[in-house]
């Protein structure tokens, strides 16, 4: 839930922008749906960085988990070949969430 704060006019998000290592990020198996691998080389084949969006993670358990941009993760893999894991986005960051709440969140999206 965002935090409002009325003195300041100002709605917060709880997670934050962060840099993250591809090679960080793994998929959650509760939060997400099954890979769909035409939707993968679709998103690789018209790629745009500009438009990639901003991935959704939550970070549990030492691990970076994709609640929102497998397939975008994934073009990004295949576009950058050997050496992807070291390129980095910014990401919306939750930390403290489990993996029932991972779902939820995607749920709602």
């Amino acid at each position: 839930m965002p935090v409002v704060t009325e003195d300041a006019k100002k709605i917060k998000r709880v997670a934050v922008i962060r840099t993250v290592r591809l090679g960080d990020m793994r998929v959650s198996p509760t939060s997400q749906r099954e890979f769909n691998p035409s939707k993968g080389r679709s998103l690789l084949n018209n790629l745009r960085m500009e438009d990639l969006g901003t991935f959704t993670l939550s970070f549990r358990d030492d691990v970076y988990w994709i609640m929102d941009g497998q397939h975008r993760c994934w073009a990004l893999r295949e576009f950058f070949g050997e050496g992807w894991e070291d390129w980095e986005i910014e990401a919306w960051t939750y930390f403290g969430l489990t993996e029932e709440e991972e779902a939820d969140k995607f749920r709602l999206q």
